[in-house]
């Protein structure tokens, strides 16, 4: 019994990563480079900004 559980979970997580995976991928392709590469910096703006801020209250 529950290893069927365990198996049915594992099965619904592979699809949800699945659809996940072919969701991003779809939506990629909808974009022009530029406004990809933009997304992007502004993610990494955003992540070392918070590093920053996380390594001054270490500092502190």
């Amino acid at each position: 019994m529950y290893s069927t559980n365990l198996d049915l979970i594992t099965q619904a997580r592979l699809r949800e990563t699945q659809n996940v995976a072919l969701s991003q991928k779809k939506v990629k392709h909808h974009f022009p480079k530029w406004i990809r590469r933009a997304a992007g910096k502004t993610v990494s703006g955003a992540e070392q900004a918070a590093h920053l801020a996380l390594h001054k209250l270490h500092l502190a």
